[in-house]
């Protein structure tokens, strides 16, 4: 069945639009499947009280995308949590520290807000889909050293949810799409 995508004209006028869409399409088979992607929580239970128990509706949220798509294929996917994912990069800064690639960062790697400070920037870089290779990339000289030992987080990051087969929430489309150029 092919897939049609209707954007909302407004937001104050987006679950009227909706539910519009959505008896239009099932005026001629009332358990044809129409899906909405919203971008909150509570759009989803203000479009949800006004479309009642409709059959063959889906709501589904924005920022759940990723999985949503995912979920709709055979391929396994294995996401990290948010307790394993400060663990890793935890487990990376250490290690770094061990083999003499921190140094700038050597005196704060330990503190609780710069692991998080990393893991915002990790987010930020993949959200962007900005690769582990590009930063690697960034030419080497004066006042490059955060940038070096960044990349050398990021990589090892990447190389260790790859190893494991796991995905952050950040990479699960990336994750997707490796598994269709191994499938082509």
């Amino acid at each position: 069945m092919p897939t049609t995508l209707y954007l909302s004209p407004t937001a104050s006028q987006s679950a009227a639009h909706a539910i519009l869409q959505a008896r239009r399409i099932q005026a001629n088979n009332p358990l044809a499947p129409v899906q909405f992607l919203l971008p909150t929580a509570e759009d989803i239970a203000l479009l949800s009280a006004r479309l009642g128990n409709s059959l063959g509706i889906r709501l589904r949220q924005f920022y759940r995308l990723a999985v949503a798509i995912l979920d709709q294929t055979s391929w396994p996917h294995h996401p990290i949590g948010p307790a394993a994912t400060r663990r890793l990069v935890r487990d990376i800064l250490a290690g770094m520290s061990e083999n003499g690639e921190l140094t700038t960062f050597g005196p704060v790697w330990e503190l609780p807000g710069f692991q998080q400070v990393a893991l915002e920037w990790l987010r930020e870089v993949k959200t962007q889909d900005i690769r582990p290779q590009d930063v690697a990339a960034l030419p080497a000289g004066p006042g490059r050293e955060r940038d070096r030992q960044l990349s050398i987080l990021y990589s090892q990051y990447q190389r260790r949810l790859q190893q494991e087969e796991q995905t952050d929430a950040d990479g699960l489309l990336w994750f997707c799409g490796r598994k269709a150029e191994r499938v082509a």
